[in-house]
């Protein structure tokens, strides 16, 4: 089968976890058959904005720069600039041109898209005009709220749709969308209930199909408990995930030996955080790290928390911890609480509420036996999300959908 996938984003220019989840997925399908993907690049000068094609193994990869005043990975600061961005995102005619050049040349069976966001739902429509079967996987609210994260304003507010702007926004997207996937994917059934109840994607197929993470071959080792209570963060430091609340919350623990590590890199939020913590020497910034480095901090660790204040999808940190059998803390919000059972293996808590963490990490630094009862439940609940379990599931989706489209 011939499969050509669209992500605004791909390694090397990683945010968040979608980057990596989609190479995996790219790096497995490839052994199934004839995989090319169309994704973006920074701008350098004329040539980037045509598509320029490389290869890794015998995937075929085409990147451009999709007209605009920056490249999502290089976001400006400037409050004009992301007006004019965010207005050219909406419908990037662009972006339809070159997915439209590519289709012609690649002539693919499918047409799987992922995030959109920086390349706009333009794609859609060239991969409309080819005839094609398409499929959609959400990752965030990019169709409902112009941020993709329901969030708004420096208090970080909830975005119903009332907002002003998303009050035209939403609407123009519900419209842009229409049904035109065949299907659509989410790894939670959290996400896919919100653009439901928002009217979108009227008589298109709904799935859910969860996540995974690799276990690793050493993955048995740190599990134990240790001397004192190790706590990790690990991802990327912005508002929305929350990271300020679980800082706030460790300096409410008396014990001594704690210690917390923050691993990610970050925006303006990193340095407000690091200045919140300064004063407490049991708090340490790593930065961003990967390979070894990251598997070293994972075995350090023996409890992980994802402090999100933003409606959560499905995060791959949770995949990741629970197949080393790390015990997980997090926000009883969005899609969370699908993965993480409170006092099974892991611990859920109000997000935003910073008492209810610092209690959290409190008792899993005080009581042993709950800490092993999750650590174990932990590596057993993980067993569900495999590989194996995700890539049989999305080639199923891709065989009916392309049978049901003959």
């Amino acid at each position: 089968m011939r499969v050509l996938l669209i992500s605004n984003l791909y390694p090397p220019y990683i945010i968040g976890g979608m980057e990596i989840y989609l190479q995996n997925v790219v790096q497995r399908l490839s052994v199934t058959g004839e995989i090319s993907l169309i994704t973006t690049a920074p701008f350098s000068g004329k040539a980037s904005l045509k598509p320029k094609l490389s290869r890794e193994g015998n995937v075929k990869i085409y990147r451009f720069f999709p007209i605009n005043v920056y490249h999502q990975y290089k976001r400006s600061n400037s409050s004009v600039l992301k007006t004019i961005w965010y207005l050219l995102d909406v419908y990037n005619i662009h972006t339809r041109q070159v997915v439209r050049q590519v289709l012609r040349e690649e002539k693919p069976d499918i047409v799987h898209t992922h995030n959109l966001r920086g390349l706009s739902i333009s794609a859609w429509d060239a991969v409309k005009d080819a005839g094609l079967p398409l499929i959609h996987t959400l990752h965030d609210y990019h169709f409902l709220c112009r941020n993709s994260l329901l969030l708004h304003g420096k208090d970080a507010r909830f975005c119903d749709g009332n907002d002003i702007v998303c009050r035209f926004y939403r609407p123009l997207m519900r419209r842009l969308t229409g049904s035109k996937p065949e299907a659509v994917l989410a790894p939670s059934q959290f996400v896919l209930d919100q653009f439901k109840q928002a009217g979108f994607f009227h008589g298109v197929d709904l799935a859910v199909l969860p996540l995974w993470a690799d276990d690793p071959d050493d993955s048995e080792m740190g599990t134990s408990y240790g001397g004192s209570l190790q706590v990790l963060y690990m991802g990327t430091v912005s508002r929305h995930k929350g990271v300020r609340y679980l800082i706030s919350a460790f300096l409410q623990l008396r014990d001594d030996n704690a210690q917390l590590e923050i691993v990610g890199s970050g925006d303006r939020e990193l340095d407000e955080c690091r200045l919140l913590a300064q004063h407490d020497k049991r708090i340490r910034f790593l930065g961003f790290v990967s390979g070894d480095e990251k598997e070293k901090a994972f075995a350090r660790a023996n409890v992980v928390v994802l402090p999100s204040i933003w409606y959560d999808n499905s995060p791959v940190i949770i995949y990741e911890s629970l197949a080393r059998g790390k015990p997980v803390v997090a926000s009883r919000i969005g899609g969370i609480p699908e993965l993480v059972q409170h006092e099974y293996n892991g611990l859920l808590f109000e997000p935003r509420n910073v008492g209810d963490l610092a209690a959290c990490l409190a008792r899993l630094g005080n009581d042993r036996e709950l800490w092993n009862s999750l650590a174990r439940n932990a590596k057993a609940s993980s067993a569900r999300f495999t590989a194996e379990a995700h890539m049989q599931g999305l080639l199923q989706i891709y065989r009916s959908v392309t049978t049901n489209c003959v």
